[in-house]
């Protein structure tokens, strides 16, 4: 849904209640809130001394500006407004370009857009000629790390809200139920530590058995397992922790039951 406000802007809320609590507590919509706070900044920043060489974009967007000494660096509004200086007038210097580059081409990417700090993303071309986003701080944590190259999509905030609204009914509607069904015991050996409300069939495969009751069951720590609690024996330290399946639970019940896998 795209709506205009008074000044004839036109911008899109995610909801119908984000439009009403928009409209309550303030007519204007984001353009106009830049535009009304980037005027109030400008005025700040030049009662200071300073000059703004580009538009108000946010409170923590760099932008480009020229301290009363005549020194040229990107800035955020927010850290200005703190009391933060000039920090080549102060000596305390900040990355350059042409070394920004260097670190990049150390790794094989190679960098078009312009460096602002170390966590705003700027346009790169990885190793393999894929053209991303990537900031210095990120590079320095994952080198390698390019969104096209491993298969990853960039997510919608509203597909993200989706998918944490579906953790959290799995964790406080569909796991309470199966444990109470199975009196809080493990259905293998009747064990109450560490128990875990287990998906006979995949939480990720089958979607449409994600909050079925008899699509689960209750397990131990010791006979679940997991990527986190890699237990010699567990069910997902024999069939692993993805594409699970009802008839691997049955076979991991048998085996356990004749001594073929010890936990």
């Amino acid at each position: 849904m795209t709506i205009r406000c008074q000044e004839g802007h036109l911008y899109s809320p995610y909801l119908a209640s984000d439009i009403r609590k928009k409209l309550d507590r303030d007519p204007h919509c984001s353009k106009c809130k830049v535009i009304k706070y980037g005027i109030n900044y400008r005025t700040i920043i030049e009662e200071a001394g300073w000059t703004m060489e580009e538009e108000y974009c946010g409170n923590h967007t760099p932008i480009a500006c020229v301290c009363p000494n005549g020194h040229s660096q990107f800035k955020n509004p927010s850290s200005f407004l703190t009391g933060s200086g000039c920090s080549k007038c102060s000596g305390v210097l900040q990355h350059s370009h042409s070394g920004v580059e260097q670190e990049f081409a150390k790794f094989g990417w190679k960098i078009i857009g312009r460096y602002r700090d170390t966590s705003t993303p700027m346009e790169c071309v990885c190793p393999n000629g894929h053209t991303v986003k990537k900031s210095l701080d990120c590079l320095r944590i994952s080198p390698g790390g390019c969104t096209v190259c491993s298969g990853q999509t960039p997510i919608h905030p509203l597909k993200r809200r989706i998918r944490r609204n579906e953790r959290v009914k799995n964790v406080r509607v569909w796991r309470p139920l199966i444990l109470g069904r199975d009196g809080y015991k493990c259905v293998i050996c009747g064990s109450t530590d560490g128990i875990n409300a287990h998906h006979l069939n995949s939480y990720h495969k089958s979607i449409s058995e994600r909050y079925d009751e008899s699509n689960g069951v209750t397990l131990c720590g010791r006979h679940h397992g997991g990527p986190f609690n890699r237990i010699p024996g567990s069910f997902h330290m024999v069939f692993g922790c993805m594409n699970n399946t009802k008839e691997q639970f049955e076979e991991y019940r048998k085996i356990v039951t004749e001594g073929k896998v010890k936990v």
